[in-house]
Order: C-alpha cells, then structure tokens, then sequence
C-alpha cells in the first residue's frame, strides 16, 4: 500500500461522514416541514388562518422546497385580505413551479397565474416621495440631506421612492428620520382595497440669517456658568446624602451586630473591637456627608433655581402642507 493510500481513505471517510450527515439534516428539516405544516392545515381547518400562516411561514422558512406551504400561506393571506402578501406568494408559486414535472402539480401553474390577476384589483398601492428645497427651489439629490425613509417598521431603501409599491390594505405610518438625528417627519395614511395613495414630505431648508451664522461674543446666555456651577454643586450634595444613607446602614447594622454579641456592652469579647471601629467610622461618614449633602443639595438648588435658560427659537419646525399635489404632504423645516 504507498503512503498516499490511508490518506485517500481518511478523505473518503470524511466525505461519506458530511454527505450522510448533510442527509440527515435534509431529513431533519423536510421532517420538522411536514409538521409544522400538518399544524398549519389543522388551524387552517379550524378556521385559524391567522395562526395557521405562522406555520406555513416557520415550514416554508425550514424546508423551501416545500411548495404545499406556499400554496396555502397564499390561500389564507388572501382569506385574511392580505391581497399584496397573497398575490406575491402565488407568483412565487408559479417561478417555482417552472419545469417542474410532478403530476401533483400539474394544475398550479394555471391556478397561480388566475388567483394573481384575481387579486391584482384588490391590492392597495402606495407611492412616497421625498422632495428637497431650498429657498423653494429643489435641492440636487448629491446635496440632500441623509435620511431614512420607515414604512411602519420596514426600511424603504432610497431606491424605491416615487415608485408605487404594493401592500395590503390597512393603516401604514411614514417617517422620514435625519441622519443626524433629532427631527422626524411623519404622516399617517390608510389604504383601502385596490386603493392608491401617495405620500410626499418635504425638506425645505432655508439659509440662515448673517446674524446667527456668528454671534458677537458676550451675546450668550449669561447664567449659563452659574447655572452649570449649581448643577455640578447639587449633583454633589445628592451623592453626599446617598452616601450618608449608606454610612447610617452600615452604621445600624454594627449595632445590631454589638447588641446581638454583647446586649449588656460590658465586658465584651475582644473579637467584636472591628466591628466596633466600624460603626464608629460609620458614624463619623453619616454626620460628615449629612452635613454637606444638605448645604450643597441646597446651594445647588439655589443656584439652578435663580439661574434661568435663555431658550432661543428653535430652527426645526414640522407643519402639514396647504395645497398641495393630490395626496398627502408634509414640510420639514430645517435651519
């Protein structure tokens, strides 16, 4: 035998250990498929087509060869009115099924293709546009500001705006948040069935006035030192009363401890001195911190209290849009 020889057959060993351990796994999932659909055809039967989608999504998700799933995920989205979901589904039926040769599919195709036109009429549409200004002229997209467009909890990618996207009736909320935080431009809208909306918000930004691009020196607020010095004194003294709080605990339960060894406190063992020291030291802490937590809580207080904030107006407004395009608008105000 050359040396080459026990070498192939570790290899070849290795090989039938992953390709029956690949087996099984296949096993496994077309398995775990089996039942998770069986309970789906069981709610489904029972009437529960919105649990029953679970169970066809957790068994298609495990075993996407399984197109029964598919089939009757698309029948009862649609028996749920989720039109755009259950059109979907059925096209995704069809690609599946091409040349596929297996007689019990022989009719899927063709019910796929009718059950798609069937809902085409029935699915809600909605378009989102986001329009960028400045000084009431557009903005070119390379100088808009960043932002992320929310469909309810989905993430419309940038890509897809002022296209008109399938979904299923129902209430729908848009956002538009900035990157950089902060602002957030919302609006509400319902879909109906076959019913087709729009959404548009828009950023306006305007340019800032010459005085606010740099404000003279000394046109600050002019309690915002005292006002810091008092938040820093008070957040001083509200560590110090909690920090007494802590030392009179530890304080109380040293005392516990000598009256539970000692009650008389005559003639105690010397074993006790520690925990003596310790309720000394703690008391000591207590009067300490006590005392300074209340005149610096104090202070703190008088200093915030009689130091008011200056609030300048703020450069970000949000307000719906008066006539506007046919749909619905908003304006997102930026400095």
């Amino acid at each position: 035998m050359t040396p080459r020889a026990p070498l192939c057959h570790c290899l070849a060993a290795l090989a039938t250990a992953y390709l029956l351990a690949s087996s099984t796994a296949r096993a496994d999932a077309e398995g775990d498929a089996k039942d998770l659909f069986a309970r789906g055809r069981e709610l489904r039967a029972n009437g529960n087509c919105a649990e029953a989608v679970v169970a066809f999504s957790k068994a298609l998700a495990v075993y996407p060869a399984g197109l029964g799933s598919l089939r009757n995920l698309a029948e009862c989205e649609e028996e749920l009115h989720r039109y755009a979901s259950s059109r979907r589904d059925w096209l995704d039926l069809k690609r599946a099924l091409v040349g596929s040769t297996d007689a019990k599919y022989q009719t899927w195709s063709g019910d796929a293709q009718a059950a798609a036109a069937r809902l085409a009429p029935l699915v809600a549409r909605l378009t989102v546009q986001v329009i960028a200004l400045r000084n009431d002229r557009p903005v070119p997209s390379s100088e808009r500001p960043s932002f992320t467009v929310r469909i309810n909890d989905e993430t419309l990618p940038l890509a897809l705006l002022g296209t008109e996207l399938e979904r299923d009736p129902g209430p729908y909320v848009v956002r538009v948040i900035a990157a950089s935080g902060g602002a957030t431009a919302l609006q509400s809208v319902h879909l109906g069935e076959g019913e087709s909306r729009r959404v548009t918000l828009r950023f306006t930004q305007r340019d800032a006035p010459p005085a606010a691009a740099a404000a003279p020196p000394g046109t600050g607020d002019p309690n915002a030192g005292r006002r810091l010095a008092g938040w820093v004194t008070l957040g001083v003294g509200v560590a110090s009363l909690v920090g007494a709080g802590v030392s009179l605990a530890v304080r109380q339960t040293a005392q516990a401890d000598v009256d539970a060894a000692c009650p008389g406190h005559t003639e105690c063992a010397r074993s006790l001195q520690p925990t003596v020291d310790r309720g000394h030291l703690a008391t000591a802490l207590t009067n300490v911190l006590g005392a300074l937590g209340i005149v610096a809580t104090g202070a703190g207080a008088a200093l915030v209290l009689t130091s008011p904030a200056q609030s300048p107006r703020s450069g970000v407004t949000f307000r719906p849009m008066v006539g506007s395009a046919p749909g619905l608008a908003a304006e997102w105000i930026l400095p």
